[in-house]
């Protein structure tokens, strides 16, 4: 499984904008083979929010990247709503939960 992070930092003043537009935007995650989860976090007392989505695969998000869907999905972005973008990518890392005696 991996995890995608966009960390995004919203423009002064348009948090209310930026989270409105995932509000009204066409939703075609939950239609994607391979698609885990998503979720909109928003740092405390910050410009930043995270876009996280949970992939089974490399192979399955890079078919979101590639569709038809992710483009519809993204077609009325506001680019004025955010300064800047940073996309980071990690592979999810199974740890045994069992404490050693």
């Amino acid at each position: 499984m991996i995890v995608v992070m966009n960390v995004v930092h919203v423009t002064d003043g348009r948090h209310a904008e930026f989270e409105a537009a995932f509000r009204r935007r066409e939703r075609h995650l939950h239609e994607q083979e391979g698609f885990a989860g998503f979720e909109l976090l928003r740092r405390d007392e910050s410009d930043e929010y995270a876009v996280v989505t949970r992939w089974e695969s490399h192979a399955a998000f890079e078919t979101w990247v590639g569709s038809d869907a992710f483009f519809a999905s993204h077609a009325e972005r506001d680019h004025t709503l955010t300064e800047r973008v940073e996309m980071r990518t990690y592979e999810v890392v199974p740890v045994d939960d069992e404490v050693a005696a």
